[in-house]
């Protein structure tokens, strides 16, 4: 009488990320090119370059499996790096100035009184 709906399964990427200590976080990969693939955990993002590590890619039943076996130094290496990159970005945005003009502008003020004094001139020449 009553029947199940079966869904299609949605095609979602994982990477699986091994450490060195036997940890593994498990990502769900929202982009993905020939330099690197990006993915997201609850913990944190990832963008794992392609060429700097062995990437290995399985088929799964809900799509495409990375497998990323990295050494500790490399993960620490990466770590620092993007905090550095970070902080720079962060030192540039909060040393933003203001360009100083070479040229100040005149105002309106500073207009209408060398109007004034031309106006008053010419009568007094013309007079």
């Amino acid at each position: 009488m009553f029947t199940t709906l079966k869904k299609p399964a949605v095609e979602r990427d994982r990477v699986v990320i091994v450490n060195g200590d036997g940890t593994a976080d498990i990502a769900t990969v929202y982009d993905a090119d020939d330099q690197a693939v990006y993915a997201a955990s609850g913990a944190q993002e990832y963008a794992i370059p392609v060429g700097d590590t062995k990437v290995h890619s399985f088929v799964g039943g809900s799509g495409r499996i990375y497998v990323l076996g990295a050494d500790p130094e490399y993960v620490q290496d990466t770590k620092r790096l993007a905090a550095l990159e970070r902080s720079i970005v962060l030192r540039h945005v909060t040393q933003f100035e203001r360009r100083v003009e070479d040229a100040k502008k005149m105002s309106i003020k500073e207009l209408m009184l060398y109007l004034l004094v031309a106006i008053l001139l010419l009568a007094v020449i013309f007079k």
